[in-house]
């Protein structure tokens, strides 16, 4: 019998790969319906995958997953309606906040926080926020008309990369790495996204976005549940 997470997996990797399929077969409603099912898909992966439902933190997780579904759906009928472009910004926002939010919980819950703790986490944050940051700097400033809604994204991600980064040495390495590269392939794809949309650097294609942004919630998700796994087993 197949577990029930074995199950949610393979819809999230069937209905990422219809998602990049569909779009470039150029399959309007096909591709309108598979990315919220990804999202779907990764809450019934992240509920299946829990042992015990005891935190603020995986409640957290469900809601970043439901916006990241609302986002992708309005992206898509920003082709429609421009005003769902800044719509399905929002929506991604929520999720990055959403996901930071709830490593600021775990951390709170069971986890204080030292000066020195803070500069362990540093080697994490500088060499990719600083030069991330100033890269979205330039970019939004030579298109002054996106400078507000790209600068709110870029700083979402950020406190996202920070938070994941503080939880260095106070959760398993498998639990950090997770939840730290999937942080990081949030941030690359909004870094590529700037490069292709505003600054015309490089041309990679909406496949790419898609799969980067599954790519990074799933393992964000994962980095979570093994964190709330671990407590569940210290707690028998």
């Amino acid at each position: 019998m197949v577990q029930k997470s074995t199950a949610w997996y393979m819809l999230f990797l069937s209905s990422l790969i219809i998602a990049i399929v569909s779009y470039i077969g150029e399959s309007y409603w096909l591709h309108l319906v598979s990315k919220p099912i990804i999202a779907i898909a990764l809450g019934g992966y992240f509920i299946s995958k829990l042992r015990t439902w005891e935190s603020e933190a995986s409640t957290l997780v469900i809601v970043a997953l439901i916006f990241s579904g609302l986002g992708g759906i309005f992206l898509i009928l920003q082709e429609q309606v421009e005003f769902f472009f800044l719509l399905g910004a929002g929506a991604y926002i929520v999720t990055q906040l959403s996901y930071a939010w709830s490593f600021k919980k775990r951390l709170a819950e069971n986890h204080q926080l030292h000066p020195s703790q803070i500069k362990k986490s540093l080697k994490f944050i500088i060499p990719i926020a600083i030069p991330s940051v100033a890269f979205v700097l330039y970019v939004s400033y030579t298109f002054k008309d996106f400078f507000l809604p790209v600068m709110i994204y870029a700083l979402s991600l950020v406190f996202l990369l920070i938070m994941s980064a503080l939880r260095y040495k106070l959760v398993s390495k498998q639990s950090f790495y997770y939840a730290f590269g999937g942080t990081f392939a949030l941030i690359l794809n909004f870094l590529i996204i700037c490069s292709d949309f505003f600054a015309n650097m490089v041309e990679v294609g909406e496949p790419v976005f898609i799969f980067l942004n599954a790519a990074g919630q799933w393992m964000l998700i994962k980095g979570i549940y093994l964190d709330l796994n671990e407590e569940a087993d210290l707690s028998k």
